[in-house]
């Protein structure tokens, strides 16, 4: 087997591992977000735990979907290394000079949902008044 088609290999795992993670993440969040909008108006207590459930899941996920990411540029820079003439090859993916990475939705997603069950937690605290 070709040294670049090796390479070819393990980033089309970190691929696909990558969209699995963040089709998961996803689908949690769905769940997550229509359990909230299902229970929206009744016992506050409820939804503020679903708003922490869904803001401390986004950590772990953000966390191992920027691993992932890392491993594609550790995998990148390895190949590049390691490769003798690169002319000779075709590139390993299409496009690695992202000017913007953290917008990608592998980075980007797990910020979003994390803000936006922040915002849903503090709406929750001020219209409720949690705590008097």
């Amino acid at each position: 087997m070709d040294k670049s088609e090796v390479y070819r290999d393990l980033i089309r795992h970190e691929n696909e591992l990558t969209n699995h993670r963040l089709s998961w993440f996803i689908l949690m969040q769905a769940v997550l977000f229509a359990g909230l909008g299902t229970m929206w108006g009744k016992d506050v207590t409820p939804l503020l735990i679903l708003s922490a459930v869904g803001f401390v899941v986004c950590i772990p996920f953000g966390y191992v979907l920027s691993l992932n990411d890392a491993a594609i540029s550790s995998l990148l820079a390895r190949w590049s290394k390691d490769c003798d003439n690169q002319e000779s090859h075709p590139p390993l993916i299409g496009f690695d000079k992202a000017k913007f990475v953290w917008l990608l939705p592998w980075n980007s997603v797990p910020y979003i949902f994390g803000c936006t069950w922040i915002g849903i937690l503090w709406l929750l605290c001020t219209r409720y008044q949690v705590g008097t």
